[in-house]
């Protein structure tokens, strides 16, 4: 599976000044050796679902070089089902002019993603790295997750609900999935477990400092009858 990495904010807008110098008039930038190289990263969310809700697959494309985004550029969408060999393209979108794309669409089974970059003249092209949505049918869940600051680590906090219900139904001893992220990275890691209680609510406890800006995700991943739900939860104070 090929890298997946994201980048610092205030990489991006320092490096938004810094623009490739055009080859002079006759020269050749047909040679691989001549062009730059681009990257392209691509994210999903949720990353587990029920079927028919809607996912949102978003990302950026920039020099790798010099961290300058690409504007205006068309970045193919394309997926295969889970367990299949063949990709097809989704959809065709365009970066806008901090490098950033954007496509939404509701799931109809588990799907693994991936964002193409053909290239031009100035660029070689690139392919994101894989991503696999997890879809599943059953009654939709809710999943929320907040961060808290605990001594020297932190806290994951967060309930699980069924979706539109009147009384509100929670989801009582259900297994929870804690993954984590480094700051900057686009890439989850399984980090730990826990359950909810009683009230359908649940805490995981971490050592890693608020500081380090990591990202984590909880992973509800369902049963006979609910359907899996996944939610990020990220620290306000990091960009």
């Amino acid at each position: 599976m090929r890298r997946l990495a994201a980048l610092p904010l205030t990489a991006l807008i320092t490096s938004a000044l810094v623009v490739p110098l055009a080859p002079a008039a006759g020269a050749t930038t047909s040679a691989p050796d001549a062009k730059h190289r681009s990257e392209v990263i691509l994210r999903a969310e949720p990353m587990w679902s029920g079927i028919g809700e809607r996912v949102e697959l978003s990302g950026e494309i920039y020099d790798r070089g010099t961290y300058r985004p690409l504007a205006n550029r068309a970045i193919r969408i394309e997926s295969k089902p889970v367990g299949t060999t063949t990709w097809s393209r989704l959809a065709t979108v365009e970066s806008n002019a901090s490098g950033s794309f954007r496509l939404e669409r509701a799931v109809d089974r588990s799907r693994t993603y991936r964002a193409v970059y053909a290239g031009n003249a100035w660029y070689l092209s690139d392919t994101s790295g894989w991503l696999v949505q997890t879809a599943r049918p059953g009654t939709k869940v809710g999943v929320s997750a907040s961060l808290k600051a605990d001594g020297t680590g932190a806290r994951v906090n967060g309930r699980l609900t069924k979706l539109g219900s009147n009384p509100l139904v929670r989801l009582q001893r259900a297994n929870v999935t804690i993954e984590a992220a480094k700051a900057y990275s686009s890439s989850f890691s399984y980090a730990g477990a826990t359950k909810t209680n009683s009230h359908g609510n649940f805490t995981w406890k971490t050592s890693v400092s608020p500081k380090q800006c990591y990202r984590y995700r909880a992973i509800y991943k369902g049963n006979k009858t609910f359907a899996p739900k996944s939610t990020l939860a990220s620290w306000s104070s990091c960009t």
